[in-house]
Formats: C-alpha cells, structure tokens, sequence
C-alpha cells in the first residue's frame, strides 16, 4: 500500500476538496495521513488536531494501522442547535 483515499467533510473540503489521495511510505498509521496532509496544505494545521477518524464506519484513534482497501474518513468538529 502506498497510497490512501482520504474522504473529508465540511471546512476540510475547502482546503483539500472533498476527496485526496495521500502517498504514504511505510508508516500506514492515520497518524501519517494526517501528517501527509499537514505537510499538502499547512493552513488546514489546526483544524485537523480537532478531527475525528473514521475507517470502515467505526471511529479509531491516530494509532490505527490501515490495511490495504481501507478508506479514511476525516470528520471536523461541528456545532449544531
């Protein structure tokens, strides 16, 4: 596996579009995904420290290893009413 499809939701979208593939070089952890992202676009920094991950429909922490096939989902904070 090298590289992932990361699908982004709300203001993600407006730095990165809603869907970007992320080269990845041995480390497959979400951790990585996010740094991948962070190094494509600096501005998204901060809002991604405060996002949720998703793979598969479940929720997982920045410690999960991806496997091949596997889709990441990026979720910012919301607020509602």
């Amino acid at each position: 596996m090298e590289k992932v499809e990361v699908q982004l939701f709300a203001a993600l979208t407006d730095h990165f579009g809603r869907n970007v593939a992320v080269e990845l070089d041995g480390n497959y952890k979400v951790a990585a995904v996010v740094d991948a992202l962070e190094k494509q676009n600096p501005a998204a920094i901060g809002l991604l420290k405060d996002c949720r991950f998703a793979v598969n429909e479940n929720f997982v922490d920045l410690n999960y290893e991806l496997s091949d096939g596997e889709q990441i989902f990026i979720i910012p904070p919301s607020s509602g009413g």
